[in-house]
């Protein structure tokens, strides 16, 4: 038996070199799953990613290791269907690498970031799909987009605190719309803290 597991692993390590050219059917469908998983990431969150996932692994049947060249046709063809051109066809060009090379497991790392907060959106799907491409595990990659920005906007001082809140109260007053009570109670408060 561990013959067999030795050449198993074998197996998977060649696998994980060989580069795959896509045809143009293969091309299409990878597309046209990424292209619904980004016009319905709004509404849908994750559940557009587990049918990505799904759709890219029914396609691609577990290799990550795409050639550039379908690489570039499957951005051209997302690219035109989202309308994206210049700069923004350049920036998403990354996300789309990332989210091919990763597809194995994003669907993983997005229930262990569902199970940790709660919640899990495209942004931090492409944010665990960089993660993942540039080698990291799916437990690694939430824990990449859970630790970001972290101790970065925390409050040390008291004097801190006060000036935060003076902003946040400037702005809420600035509101068109607050009720009498609401902007008299925010008004006194931004008298205390003034």
């Amino acid at each position: 038996m561990a013959k067999n597991s030795k050449s198993t692993k074998a197996s998977k390590a060649a696998k994980s070199q060989r580069v795959v050219t896509l045809t143009p059917e293969q091309q299409a469908a990878v597309g046209a799953s990424l292209v619904s998983a980004y016009t319905s990431s709004a509404t849908a969150g994750r559940s557009a990613v587990v049918a990505m996932a799904a759709s890219l692994h029914k396609t691609l049947r577990g290799e990550t290791n795409i050639d550039p060249d379908s690489i570039t046709n499957i951005t051209a063809l997302v690219g035109r269907a989202r309308g994206w051109k210049g700069r923004t066809l350049v920036s998403r060009k990354s996300e789309l690498v990332a989210l091919i090379r990763s597809y194995a497991s994003l669907d993983k790392a997005s229930c262990l970031l569902v199970k940790q907060t709660g919640c899990c959106n495209f942004h931090n799907v492409v944010s665990m799909a960089r993660a993942i491409a540039k080698g990291a595990k799916a437990v690694e990659a939430v824990k990449a987009v859970t630790s970001k920005g972290k101790g970065a906007g925390k409050i040390k001082t008291p004097e801190q605190a006060e000036k935060r809140l003076a902003i946040i109260i400037r702005k809420a007053l600035e509101m068109p719309h607050l009720s009498r009570n609401i902007r008299a109670l925010l008004q006194g408060v931004a008298g205390a803290v003034a």
